[in-house]
């Protein structure tokens, strides 16, 4: 039983020592594992980050065969992974850089320090030479033993051609320093100078090494100097400067010195001196500038001598052709005053071409019209045309904004000599003056003019000549058309002033000079917005022309279209005849369906039939029934304003017909509510019952000044703005004014402080001009307050336009008839950025009817467009973009929705830039501006409300 125990007790004991070797070795196995694993990773990290870096990295043995290579190394090389393992690395390369590279490897096995940024030239498999950068380390093993080498390979080849190019560029630029014949030095942020050339040194009488390495004030140089320490410190200072030029002396030279800085990461890094010598140039310039002098005054006093007796012999002759004279005696008068407007025509050419010629020449930039500058050119010409029995028309298209700025006389100079010449080479047929708009920007226009003609053209070996000076078609001293030449050179250089160019069109003579082929001069100019929208005043009364049907009848062509042009904008709905036989059968047809038309503008020069019998036969037809003709001529005969009252003919108008006049006499025709219509309407009974007030505004917000003048300056009105109380009494006390519009909450001084004031002043001063109080309180009594302040009367914000204009018309004395069709307010809570319905009612002349027709083709179209802007997007076409975005831009305008029409102007900039960045950023704001847009204008216009 002893033993027993004791067998048991060492079983046991052995089995403890079992288990605990047991344990301790699964303790080893599991650090033997995790040990593994963790190399395992480390090496996959490795080797994943060997596949992903751009460098190649390769190991090869002692022998320089490849044992390891990553996939950069392999397409640097150009030879794949699996013949690289193994092959040597003088493969790779010629014998010579061979023997460098086996020096690097002997020197890093020698002594065991790695070899960095070894370049050399390797050969890849293609053949094509690649620059390597290489760095090589020792291998060892676990003993220490040397088993091999690794190393990272880098492609600088095109680091190392940018290198060798930019020391191509520096040897090409130092040789082109040395030989330009101007001095050039150049010194670092410390203002020692590290480069010279010949030049210089000779400016400065100094060698080369005595000012390498010399600061700037060494040059001993003070007329120089005082000026660049000057700029120095402006330079370190803003990187933003610009270089500066400096003429002064320099010894016994004139010099220009240009100081340019220099930076580098926007740190200022030097100065470059660039020094001219000028001397010759400035006594060159001084010469040329006494010649210009003595030239300029000699053609003053020319024209002073000259125009002295030409002032008295046109001015003598115009007074003594408004007395009895025979016929013979007024013929010769009408030669002499005709030889001397060509006389001062002619001195107004040379001295033109001569202050282009000396640079004197200079542009205005103020505001103007340009359909008055234009009709003014009309009107001018037009009795040169009747005399020829020619058709003069102006054409203006109507997307052509007329409020612009520049120089409306040398505009009126080019045209009218362009004109002038069409009537000169023309015998029969017309010339037509047109307007388009080439390109829109934010500030500014490029419009493109037209003169066409049907006169005898111009050879095709002449096109360019005309713009010669004193060159013309025919040279000859026989030529049937006289002139100097001049004009159309100093045409070509005003338009040229004005950032245009000029050219013509003709495809030759035509026979006997009669019915030819026409040339046409086209010349295109860039000119400012005007800010101020003058606007041409328009007649009276404003009557709504809507729907109103009219007929016209002109045998000219371009007369019928621009006719049609002028009243579909206004409303009206036209129909278009060519001679008189078919407008009886159209007024006949249309009074047979009971629809007549309501007006009628006929032309009195046509063939077969003139106007008056056309007139009279239509008048025969209508019996008792209403209808007004207006007739419109080229030619005024004596006796044709009584013919015209005799038949009851409304108006009678020579052509070219003013776009305003016209309005005018149409509505002045048309209306019925006040009965005191002339008889006849002309221009002269048009001026007469223009009624333009001077009007004080008192408002203080901009947008409400500028919706306020537009309207008033629309009407004729002249408009004075004060921004508050104090600046309306100041400017009320000047004087001058018929009414004022006074806002009531105003800063410094409000509208009814404002008020009080000017009634006791009035009260010191006698008389008493009308207040109208304007403002956004509509609340119980606020019309009270207005009146016990001395105001004359009320008119609550936003402000309706037909209102405004009948208070105005009630306190201004103006005989201005009602606006029968009142313009709806917009939708509650819309912005006029959004959506500005007046401006839409404007575009479509107060016609509901098609401003819901153009508001739904809108929503149609709307998809489209927007997707061919997205689209373009995506394949990159910033044409395509820029013609979309145009288009959608001039869509959204009909609607006064300038957020949406800005957005799609930045987009078409963008466009037209020729690039697409920016564009993501432009379109989500078009997008968002539009998604505004659309359900105002369905339920403002379209009433739909889902």
């Amino acid at each position: 039983v002893f033993l027993l125990i004791l067998v048991v007790l060492y079983v046991m004991r052995l089995n403890r020592k079992l288990q605990k070797a047991l344990a301790e070795h699964g303790r080893e196995l599991a650090v033997r594992r995790q040990t593994e694993e963790a190399l395992r990773k480390s090496e996959e990290k490795f080797r994943t980050i060997l596949e992903t870096i751009e460098d190649g990295y390769f190991e090869v043995d002692l022998s320089g065969r490849f044992t390891f290579v990553n996939d950069a190394l392999c397409r640097i090389s150009g030879y794949p992974m699996d013949e690289m393992i193994g092959m040597h690395y003088r493969k790779l390369t010629d014998e010579k850089t061979v023997e460098k590279l086996r020096k690097a490897f002997h020197r890093v096995y020698e002594t065991g320090r790695p070899e960095k940024a070894l370049t050399w030239q390797a050969l890849s498999r293609d053949g094509s030479r690649r620059e390597i950068e290489i760095s090589v380390s020792l291998v060892r093993d676990t003993a220490g033993n040397r088993t091999g080498f690794r190393g990272i390979a880098r492609d600088v080849t095109e680091r190392v051609r940018a290198q060798n190019a930019m020391e191509r560029e520096r040897a090409k630029l130092s040789a082109m320093i040395s030989g330009m014949e101007e001095g050039v030095a150049f010194a670092d942020a410390n203002d020692v100078i590290v480069e010279v050339n010949d030049y210089f040194c000779a400016l400065v009488k100094r060698k080369r090494e005595d000012l390498m390495e010399k600061r700037l004030e060494d040059l001993h140089t003070p007329e120089i100097l005082e000026k660049i320490r000057a700029r120095l410190s402006v330079f370190r200072e803003n990187p933003a400067s610009d270089p500066v030029v400096i003429q002064r002396p320099l010894g016994d030279a004139e010099v220009i010195l240009r100081v340019q800085p220099v930076y580098r990461d926007h740190h200022y890094d030097g100065v470059l001196l660039n020094v001219i010598d000028v001397t010759e140039l400035v006594a060159a310039r001084r010469e040329a500038e006494e010649a210009a002098r003595a030239k300029s005054e000699f053609l003053a006093n020319m024209s002073h001598e000259i125009r002295t007796p030409m002032n008295g012999i046109i001015g003598m002759t115009e007074l003594a052709l408004g007395t009895d004279l025979t016929r013979e005696q007024r013929e010769y008068l009408e030669m002499v005053k005709m030889s001397a407007d060509a006389l001062l025509g002619l001195l107004n050419d040379i001295l033109d071409f001569s202050k282009i010629e000396a640079g004197k020449l200079e542009l205005e930039e103020i505001d103007f019209d340009l359909r008055s500058t234009l009709e003014n050119v009309a009107d001018t010409l037009a009795l040169k045309a009747q005399e020829k029995g020619l058709e003069l028309a102006c054409h203006i298209k109507p997307e052509v904004p007329t409020a612009l700025r520049g120089d409306p006389g040398r505009l009126r100079q080019v045209l009218m000599n362009l004109a002038g010449n069409s009537i000169k080479f023309t015998e029969k047929g017309e010339i037509v003056i047109r307007v388009d708009l080439e390109e829109e920007t934010e500030d500014s226009v490029r419009l493109h003019f037209s003169v066409s003609d049907t006169g005898i053209g111009i050879p095709s070996d002449k096109i360019t000549a005309v713009f010669n000076s004193f060159e013309q078609v025919d040279g000859s001293t026989t030529r049937k058309y006289g002139g100097t030449g001049l004009g159309l050179s100093i045409s070509k250089q005003l338009v040229e002033m004005m950032e245009g160019r000029i050219w013509v069109e003709s495809p030759g003579i035509g026979r006997s000079g009669i019915g030819g082929p026409g040339s046409t001069f086209h010349f295109t100019v860039r000119l400012g917005l005007s800010h101020a929208k003058a606007v041409e005043p328009q007649g009276v009364p404003h009557i709504d022309l809507s729907g109103v049907p009219v007929l016209i009848v002109d045998d000219n062509r371009t007369n019928c279209m621009i006719l049609k042009e002028m009243v579909t904008h206004w409303g009206l709905v036209p129909t278009v005849t060519a001679n008189g036989k078919e407008a009886l059968e159209r007024v006949s047809t249309a009074l047979e369906s009971g629809k007549p038309y309501r007006l009628v503008l006929l032309d009195v020069q046509m063939p077969e039939m003139d106007g008056f019998a056309v007139a009279e036969k239509i008048r025969a037809l209508y019996k008792e029934r209403t209808v007004d003709i207006i007739l419109l001529t080229s030619i005024g005969q004596r006796g044709d304003a009584a013919r015209c009252r005799e038949m009851g003919i409304s108006g009678y108008l020579k052509k070219p017909v003013k776009q305003s006049e016209l309005l005018d006499a149409v509505m002045m025709a048309l209306d019925r509510s006040t009965g005191k219509t002339p008889a006849i309407i002309t221009r002269h009974t048009i001026r007469e019952a223009r009624a333009r007030l001077n009007i004080l505004l008192a408002e203080d917000n901009l947008i409400n000044q500028k919706l306020a003048v537009k309207l008033l300056e629309a009407r004729g009105h002249r408009v004075t703005i004060a921004s508050d109380g104090k600046e309306a009494i100041e400017a009320f006390l000047k004087g001058g004014f018929d009414l004022i519009l006074m806002d009531v909450q105003m800063p410094e001084m409000d509208g009814l402080e404002a008020t009080r004031a000017i009634r006791k002043k009035e009260g010191e001063l006698g008389g008493h001009i009308p207040i109208v109080a304007m403002t956004a309180h509509a609340m119980t009594g606020d019309r009270e307050r207005c009146l016990e302040a001395g105001m004359d009367d009320y008119i609550s914000k936003p402000i309706k336009p037909d209102t405004l204009f009948r208070v105005i018309e009630k306190w201004g004395g103006s005989p201005q008839g009602k606006t029968e069709k009142a313009v709806p307010p917009p939708a509650r809570g819309t912005s006029p950025e959004v959506f500005d319905r007046t401006a839409a009612m404007k575009v479509v002349g107060g016609d509901e009817d098609l401003l819901r027709e153009i508001t739904t083709l809108f929503l149609e179209e709307l998809p489209g467009s927007l997707d061919r802007i997205r689209k373009s997007m995506e394949q990159g076409d910033a044409v395509a973009m820029e013609q979309a975005a145009h288009s959608l831009k001039g869509s959204v305008a009909n609607f006064g929705a300038e957020r949406a029409r800005r957005a799609a102007y930045a987009l078409e900039v963008i466009g037209k830039e020729g690039r697409l960045d920016g564009a993501d950023e432009a379109f989500t704001a078009l997008e968002a501006a539009l998604s505004e847009l659309e359900p105002v204008l369905k339920k403002s216009i379209l009433g739909d409300n889902t």
